[in-house]
């Protein structure tokens, strides 16, 4: 699936899976510590696929609230096309 047509289907659905949530440069990953304030092994993170792991912050409560609020930025025009990490 192409970035374009993820975008669409995220947008008209209202829904963003995890393959959609690929075909865009982006994928939800479970936090590795216990104990931390970041990177915590109950939450799950937002990160791009080309990009180094990043999980500083609170992250999520559950995978489908990470990609609910990437439904939400697709929704809000943050997110328009292929995210790529600033560092690829």
């Amino acid at each position: 699936m192409m970035a374009e047509q993820a975008i669409e289907r995220i947008k008209t659905t209202g829904h963003c899976t995890a393959a959609r949530a690929r075909a865009i440069g982006l994928r939800v990953g479970p936090g590795a510590y216990v104990g931390t304030g970041d990177d915590r092994a109950d939450r799950w993170y937002v990160e791009t696929v080309d990009g180094p792991v990043d999980r500083r912050g609170p992250g999520y409560a559950t995978r489908e609230a990470a990609l609910a609020a990437i439904a939400d930025e697709v929704a809000r025009g943050i997110i328009t096309g292929l995210v790529r990490s600033e560092y690829a």
